[in-house]
C-alpha cells in the first residue's frame, strides 16, 4: 500500500512537470504595460514660480498704492510680475501723476 501511494504520488508530480508551460516551451504570458497617465504635468519649480509672480504683483500694487496713492501702470505691473518683488529695490520715480487714484488713504 504503502508503495502504490509513493508510485501515485511520483506518477501526479511527473503528469504535472509535463504539462507546466517551462516544460512544454510556452512562455508564460507578458505582463500588459500600465494605463498611460494624465501626460505631463508642471512641476514644482513652474508651479511656485508662478505662486511668487501672483505675491509680488499683488504686494507691489499695494505697495505703490500706499507709497505714491496711484495704481500700477502696465510696465510696472510687467516689472513686479516677472522680477519677484521689484517695487522694493527697483523704483522708478516719476515727475507727473499718471493713472487712476487708488482706493487707498491719501499721502501725506
Amino acid at each position: 500500500m504503502r508503495t502504490i501511494g509513493k508510485t501515485l504520488l511520483v506518477a501526479v508530480a511527473l503528469s504535472s512537470a509535463v504539462i507546466s508551460p517551462a516544460w512544454c516551451g510556452i512562455a508564460a504570458p507578458s505582463v500588459p504595460p500600465p494605463p498611460p497617465g494624465p501626460g505631463p504635468s508642471p512641476g514644482p519649480w513652474v508651479v511656485g514660480g508662478t505662486i511668487v509672480s501672483a505675491l509680488s504683483l499683488m504686494i507691489c500694487a499695494e505697495w505703490e498704492c500706499a507709497t505714491s496713492h496711484r495704481e500700477m501702470t502696465p510696465e510696472e505691473a510687467i516689472t513686479a510680475a516677472s522680477i519677484p518683488f521689484s517695487c522694493f529695490w527697483w523704483r522708478r520715480y516719476h515727475n507727473q501723476q499718471y493713472g487712476p487714484v487708488c482706493s487707498g488713504p491719501p499721502k501725506p
